[in-house]
């Protein structure tokens, strides 16, 4: 976890994830914007997902989906994917 830092006028913060088979980032803003981005590191596939919070418990569901992708590799609906 990294601290708040000014951004286009936006404070965010951002979490980075790291494990044997994936990388992940999380970076919220403080408006509720959210991007979630991960790559599997054996094969370059990456998925993207934009959330528009609208209240703080909506994150316990996006670190749900996070956690879904990383470990059985379960993607979020309305994300993107593509390869490296």
């Amino acid at each position: 976890m990294k601290p708040i830092d000014p951004n286009h006028g936006k404070a965010l913060t951002l979490a980075e994830f790291d494990s044997d088979s994936w990388l992940a980032s999380v970076i919220l803003w403080e408006t509720g914007e959210l991007d979630l981005d991960a790559g599997r590191k054996v094969d370059g596939w990456l998925v993207a997902k934009h959330f528009d919070l609208k209240t703080p418990d909506e994150l316990d569901g996006v670190l749900d989906e996070l956690l879904s992708l990383l470990r059985d590799g379960a993607v979020p609906s309305q994300a993107f994917t593509s390869w490296i």
